[in-house]
Order: structure tokens, then sequence, then C-alpha cells
């Protein structure tokens, strides 16, 4: 079974997402990644708290909030986290303690474990 990783070298990305969809038999997706640790930075809204700057997956790249927000809302590529036994999606939503609006974070579920800020900082 081809991997969006496989294809991506094989097919090159530049203009080519088409017949890498096509291959792995996705309408857009191309890739999913699980992060595995965070950097994160002082919320500048005056109440302390974090946010998400980075992140780092199991294959060792790295990637701007930015980037992987961009990636959620377009259906490019999915995120998601393992800890406590269970996956939880990365989404994006509001932060519940400022009006910043590209906060990622996981689908709550019955374990803190495989939450964002929970795992590993960098």
């Amino acid at each position: 079974m081809p991997t969006a990783r496989n294809l991506r070298h094989r097919c090159g990305t530049q203009g080519k997402e088409e017949e890498i969809n096509r291959q792995l038999g996705k309408g857009g997706q191309l890739a999913s990644y699980e992060i595995t640790a965070v950097h994160t930075e002082s919320s500048s809204t005056g109440s302390y708290h974090e946010h998400i700057a980075k992140v780092r997956c199991s294959d060792g790249s790295t990637w701007s909030r930015a980037t992987v927000v961009k990636d959620i809302r377009t259906g490019r590529d999915s995120y998601y986290t393992y800890g406590g036994g269970r996956y939880a999606d990365v989404i994006v939503r509001d932060c519940p303690m400022c009006s910043y609006s590209d906060y990622i974070t996981t689908t709550p579920d019955s374990t803190t474990k495989n939450n964002l800020l929970e795992l590993p900082r960098f």
C-alpha cells in the first residue's frame, strides 16, 4: 500500500498532489502526523497561559502552529497525539482563556495524557 511519504518522494510534491491523492484513494488529505513534543510560548494577553508555538512529530519533522492550523483547516494533513492508551485528534479552536482564534488542542476524551500541553517540551 503506498504511503503519502513514499508517494511524495517518488512523485515530488510540485504539481503532483492530484496524482498522490489518486494513488492513495483520498480526496485531498496527504498525511497524518503524530505529534510527540511541543514548544510553547506565553500568551500576550496579560493573563499568563501557554499557547503551542511549534510541534515535533514522530518522524522528526517540526512544524509551526500556523502550518498545523492551515493543514487542519484545509484538510491537507491531519495531526494526532497518543497517550494513556488513547489517540486524540488535534483540532483548531478559540483559546478558552483569551481571544486567540488559532489555538490548537486535542479532542476531549477520558485521559489528559494525550493532551498537547502534557507532551514533552522541546
